[in-house]
């Protein structure tokens, strides 16, 4: 897409909602705070699409196998170790990752959104099955 066109995309999106997305100035632009509050919600909605067509493409080809797994952002060299484990077992299954925040992490879990999640702040933990499928330490 061209400047002109994503100008204009934007603008009729603030005349959709009611309000700017961004504060302009000559230096910088910032997100208003109707633009991170719709931000996070249209990242969710964007993630859920995304979703949608790679487990379709997956699927088409033959079936798919896949373990979601949740973390918040200060839990990632935890994440990449888990990633590197996962992805040495060769098991075929696909690793799809979501950062969010702890209380998200936890009311996905409980929807069962996602299959397993990584975060270190402490929060009541809703009632959940487990199962352990392998221990590793590295």
């Amino acid at each position: 897409m061209g400047r002109a066109a994503v100008s204009e995309s934007i603008r009729r999106l603030e005349r959709e909602l009611g309000g700017p997305l961004f504060d302009r100035s000559t230096r910088r632009v910032t997100l208003t705070p109707l633009g991170r509050e719709f931000r996070g919600d249209a990242l969710a909605a964007y993630e859920g699409v995304r979703h949608a067509y790679d487990r379709g493409r997956a699927f088409a080809k033959g079936g798919i196998d896949e373990l979601i797994v949740g973390y918040t952002g200060d839990r990632q060299s935890e994440t990449v170790d888990l990633v590197t484990a996962f992805h040495s077992c060769g098991s075929g299954t696909i690793l799809s990752l979501r950062t969010m925040t702890t209380q998200r992490l936890m009311r996905r879990l409980h929807e069962g959104r996602i299959h397993a999640a990584t975060s270190s702040r402490r929060q009541p933990m809703p009632p959940l099955a487990s199962t352990v499928c392998a221990v590793r330490s590295m």
